[in-house]
Formats: C-alpha cells, structure tokens, sequence
C-alpha cells in the first residue's frame, strides 16, 4: 500500500510538467509566453544629409514599424565611438536624433530598433561625409534601376533616383528595368537583368556592376563614389535626330586616348522618359528601357575614334512589342562604354544564398535627348 501511494505521489508531480511540455505552456508566466511569440521589428529606413560641416550639428530620422505593433526606441551609433538611444515611439511614428562630428572623415551611421520586449531590428545604416569629399569625378556613371509594375518598395526607389537626375548635382545617367515576369512586359530589360543575376527589387547597378545599391538613403553617395574610380580614358559623344515616322538616328563616337587597343561592349538605350508603365503607385515609371539601338563589342585602336550610327526603329519588332507610338519629346537615349574584361561581383544579399554576377566595368557613360532632323521631319 505504501508502494502504490509512493508511486501515485510522483506522477502528480511529474505530470504538471510533462502537461506543461506537451501544451507549449510556459511556466515562467504569461510575459515570458508573450516573449516567446514576439516578432522583431522592420529594418528602419533611415533618412538624414549625406555630407556636411565639421562642428554642425545635424538631424537624421528613423522610422520603422513593429509587426506585433509593439512600441519601439532607437539606438544610433554615429560610426565615431558615440551613440545614443531614444525614448519609446509608436510602431510607424518617425524618431529623429542629431549629431556633430568633431573631426573630418568618413562615417557610417547605423541605426537598429528595439521593441518593448527587447527584440532587435536589422540595423539600417548611412554613410556620411563631414566634409564632402571634392575629389574630381573621372566619368559619368550609368545607373540601372530594376523595377517591376507590381513592387511596393519601388515607386520610392524610383523617385529617389528621379529626384538625384533632376538636380543636375551628381555624375550619372540612368534607365529603368521593368522586369516583369508574369506576364513579361520587356522581354530586353528581363534578359539584362539575367545578365546581373538580379533576384530582389528594387535594385540599383552602377557601372555595370561595380557597385550594387540596395539602400535608397545611399544612392546619392553611391554615385559619388563610383563616380571617382579609375577607368579607362575614353571620350564619348552620342547624338539623336528624329527621322519622323518613330524612327530615331542614333550616332555614337567613342575617342580612345589610351596608348594601346581599346576593346569594350557598347550599348546604346533607348528610354521613354515618361513610360507606358506604371509602378504600384500608378505612376509612369521614369526612363525605361524600350530596346537597345546598339548592344555590341567594339576594338578602338589608340588615338583613334570609332564612330556608328543606328536607326531605332519603333514600328519594328522588339522582342514582343513595338513602340510606332513613341513621342520624340518623350526619349531619352542613353549610351555606355564598359571593358570587355569580367570581373567576378556579388548581390548585396546571402539569403537564400549568395549571389555573384560577371561585371563588365563602364568607363564612359553619355546621353542625349531626341531632337528634329535638319529636313523638319
């Protein structure tokens, strides 16, 4: 009798626990249970100037919503030893901090979020110049932007790389890949794309690869940057006449002054600057690609100048669509040099797995609107 009471005491002990287990319950209350669900939040978007002044105090935002809706604070660690961390915000509510930097440099600001039962964000960073560097640019960059019709992250991407253009302040020329798959809207742009092993959108190739920017608080410094590397010295003009009938005359010459042989894949896009495609917003997607006028290897002996003039001809087929429509007002047409020799290149991505791409290098980027040929057509 005393052996059954014995045995019928542990499993009133043992079996809370073993219940506990097998219902997922845990005992350490229901805030550690909570814990356990959290999610984190978002990575922030982080926002603020790029470049400045020594000893000038400066404002950057960070925003970022929790999926949990959970409050959050941020910390900023300011790339020169400090940081500092805000008060709680409501998931959505932009935080703002500021900082001065005491010496010239370099700096990467980086910004995570926490929410209010410790779980961490990816951290968001911006590099900063303090001063701007005024190194001199050594060429005009070409600049890819990957976008789709569908991709709620690319209106914003879209206009941040408008709004650069427009400005006038930054070395680059740029064309929009709409790469759509289902359906295909531009068989040409999704065959680039490949060319990149693009994956995630929106994206931003610079130099055919040199640089990939996947934040579009950095373009602008990207730009910069890239803009700066060494390249081969070439000059390059393009011009354009409209021949009537959506039909353009696209002449490019390319001066090697180099001291040997010149060999390197042309291209020459033809972009509507307002497009016949629009983002998910509802917005014409700028300067997309519609075809290329020339996509070819050159040899440029040195000293010498390669020049050839095509005709894009909108009527024509381009795989899939035609474009009798387009408006000479409304192309621009984008020409870039890069050298023949590839280069091994990784996607700014590890998930599901890394990425790597064969670049070849832009040295020289030119553009030109449409204008009417001298016989008024």
């Amino acid at each position: 009798m005393k052996k059954a009471l014995s045995i019928g005491v542990l499993v009133a002990l043992v079996l809370p626990s073993v219940l506990a287990l097998q219902i997922g319950i845990d005992e350490r209350g229901p805030e550690a249970s909570t814990a356990l669900l959290n999610n984190p939040p978002a990575q922030p978007t982080l926002t603020g100037p790029a470049n400045g002044d020594t000893g000038t105090t400066y404002t950057y935002t960070a925003v970022t919503t929790d999926p949990d809706g959970d409050q959050v604070f941020y910390c900023f660690e300011w790339g020169d030893g400090t940081d500092v961390c805000t008060p709680m915000h409501d998931s959505g509510q932009p935080a703002q901090a500021s900082h001065a930097w005491d010496s010239d440099g370099t700096y990467t600001i980086t910004v995570k979020a926490t929410d209010q039962h410790g779980a961490e964000s990816p951290p968001a960073t911006l590099t900063v110049s303090m001063p701007l560097e005024m190194n001199e640019d050594t060429h005009f960059v070409l600049a890819e932007m990957l976008s789709t019709t569908w991709c709620p992250n690319c209106p914003r991407a879209e206009h941040a790389i408008s709004d650069l253009y427009e400005t006038g302040e930054y070395p680059f020329h740029f064309v929009t890949l709409v790469i759509d798959s289902d359906p295909v809207v531009n068989p040409v742009a999704v065959k680039r794309a490949r060319w990149l092993s693009a994956a995630y959108i929106p994206m931003l190739y610079l130099d055919g690869g040199y640089k990939v920017a996947d934040n579009v608080n950095a373009y602008g410094a990207a730009i910069n940057e890239v803009a700066q590397r060494d390249v081969h010295e070439l000059e390059m003009d393009i011009n354009a006449l409209w021949a009537g009938n959506a039909e353009i005359a696209i002449t490019v010459s390319i001066t090697n002054r180099e001291s040997s042989t010149y060999v390197g894949h042309l291209r020459v896009y033809v972009t509507e600057i307002v497009s016949r495609w629009n983002d998910e917003d509802g917005d014409p997607i700028p300067y997309a690609l519609l075809d290329f006028a020339l996509n070819k290897y050159v040899s440029i002996p040195a000293g010498e100048t390669y020049t050839e003039t095509a005709t894009f001809d909108g009527k024509e087929d381009h795989a899939g669509n035609t474009y009798g429509d387009i408006d000479m007002e409304n192309i621009q047409i984008v020409g870039s040099v890069a050298h023949w020799m590839p280069h091994l290149q990784k996607n700014p991505w590890d998930m599901p797995k890394p990425s790597r791409f064969l670049a070849q290098f832009t040295d020289q980027t030119a553009a030109t609107l449409v204008y009417p040929s001298l016989e008024g057509a």
